[in-house]
């Protein structure tokens, strides 16, 4: 479930706050290779010029747009990761302990396993 909260928020950060180069195009030269990128846009400003968005879309992408806030987010995904963690190392610290009252099969390290056999 954390995760899922992780992600829905760290997918609107990439998509609409995150710049991302395109390669327009790469050319060779013998071994010198050239590529040339597009100006770095966000996916929700490339989205918006597309021609194949709908306007419903645009008007969902731009609501969503104006009540996003880039620094809430973060923190939110810092606090969200921070409880994920607390939640893992409560998990495997649990796991970890002994049980209590269980008589351990172990032997002990000065203890031999085998029994005792005499040279004949």
């Amino acid at each position: 479930m954390l995760l899922n909260k992780i992600w829905v928020l760290q997918s609107q950060m990439t998509s609409y706050f995150l710049t991302q180069q395109k390669l327009i195009s790469t050319v060779r030269d013998g071994a010198k290779v050239t590529k040339r990128c597009a100006l770095p846009t966000t996916p929700h400003s490339q989205a918006e010029r597309h021609e194949t968005v709908s306007v419903q879309d645009e008007t969902i992408m731009k609501e969503t747009f104006t009540v996003l806030n880039p620094a809430d987010a973060q923190h939110q995904i810092q606090a969200l990761a921070a409880e994920l963690l607390a939640l893992i190392t409560c998990e495997v610290s649990a796991t970890n302990k002994p049980r209590s009252g269980t008589p351990t099969t172990r032997s002990s390290a000065r203890e031999s396993t085998s029994p005792a056999k005499r040279a004949q």
